[in-house]
């Protein structure tokens, strides 16, 4: 079974929460319901990220995220789903995103970054709009 839950708090209070259920244990039977024995409970983190920054730093941002494709294509119906239920913009084509120049203290091989979408800011009489 697979619970999606959305999570927010302090980041040690989260990070002390998600380390209390990954050292819980639960029975585990098979469809014939015999007893296989004590399954630990695996909490993986799926966090969404607002980052906010000037309009016009957009492909510099992007060079430096390098977002890629979703891990597994069945889960682009939901990316889309993210997308619309919170209006936002499609990204760019990810190959119009120029590559990296070098990797920096934001460059990490081990994380995988998908782009949900983009909201552009809302000005009225020169004051943005949050």
């Amino acid at each position: 079974m697979h619970l999606y839950l959305a999570v927010r708090g302090i980041l040690n209070q989260i990070n002390r929460w998600e380390q209390d259920w990954n050292a819980d244990y639960r029975q585990f039977f098979n469809n014939k319901n015999e007893f296989l024995g004590m399954l630990q409970t695996s909490m993986r983190p799926i966090r969404l990220y607002e980052m906010v920054f000037p309009e016009p730093q957009l492909m510099p941002i992007l060079r430096k995220l390098q977002p890629s494709a979703v891990w597994n294509p069945a889960y682009n119906k939901y990316i889309n789903m993210l997308r619309i239920g919170m209006r936002l913009d499609k990204m760019p084509d990810l190959k119009s995103i120029p590559k990296r120049i070098t990797t920096d203290a934001h460059c990490f091989n081990d994380v995988n970054i998908v782009g949900i979408g983009l909201k552009k800011d809302r000005w009225v009489d020169g004051k943005e709009q949050i």
